[in-house]
C-alpha cells in the first residue's frame, strides 16, 4: 500500500543513482551500481512518474551519463500503467513505476546464446538495488513481472525487438 504523499525529486534521483547510476570511472571505463557481464550494461531504466514533487507526470528515460531524465511521453499515465499491469491498482497509487528494459543484442557478440539469460540476471540485480535504495530511503518497493509487453513497450517507445521491457518496480511512500 502506498501513501498519497508524493516522492521528492531528490528521492527519485537517489533511487536512480543507487539502482543503476554510474558509481566510478568515466567514459569507456564507467561502472554502474549494478553488476554487468563483461560491463556491457544491456539494462535501461524508464521511470514513469505519477507523483514526484518538481517532476511532471510522464514517462522518462534515465540518462546514466548525465544522471538526468529524458522525457519520453508527457502526461498522467496511471490508467495505462494499471491497465497494462494486469489491473494491479497499486501501480497507479505509487509515486513512480520504474520500468526495466533490456537491449537484447548488446551482449550477443560476446556471450551468444547466454546473453538473454545474463540480461535477465542483470534486470534482477537492478531490481534488487531498487529495493535496497527504497528501503534505505524509507520508501516501499514492489517488483512486478506481470504486464502486457506490447502495450508497455509502445508506451515507452520501445520496439519490443531490439529493446523490450522485462521487469518493473513500483516505488513510493508506504501507507
Amino acid at each position: 500500500d502506498y501513501a498519497r504523499t508524493p516522492m521528492t525529486a531528490d528521492e527519485l534521483s537517489r533511487v536512480l543513482y543507487l539502482t543503476a547510476g554510474i558509481t566510478s570511472g568515466l567514459h569507456c571505463s564507467a561502472r554502474r551500481a549494478a553488476p554487468s557481464s563483461g560491463a556491457l550494461y544491456p539494462i535501461e531504466l524508464y521511470p514513469v512518474v505519477h507523483s514526484v514533487e518538481g517532476v511532471s507526470p510522464g514517462a522518462y528515460h534515465y540518462a546514466y551519463r548525465e544522471h538526468a531524465l529524458e522525457e519520453v511521453r508527457a502526461g498522467d499515465l496511471r490508467r495505462l500503467v494499471v491497465d497494462q499491469g494486469i489491473s494491479q491498482s497499486f501501480l497507479g497509487e505509487c509515486g513512480v513505476v520504474l520500468f526495466v528494459s533490456m537491449i537484447l543484442q548488446r551482449m550477443r557478440p560476446k556471450y551468444q546464446d547466454r546473453s538473454y539469460r545474463y540480461g535477465l540476471l542483470e534486470a534482477g540485480h537492478v531490481g534488487e538495488n531498487a529495493y535496497l535504495a527504497a528501503s534505505a530511503l524509507g520508501l516501499g518497493a514492489c517488483g512486478v513481472g506481470a504486464f502486457m509487453d506490447d502495450a508497455i513497450n509502445e508506451m515507452l517507445g520501445l520496439d519490443g525487438v531490439e529493446e523490450a521491457a522485462v521487469y518493473l518496480v513500483a516505488l513510493g511512500h508506504r501507507a
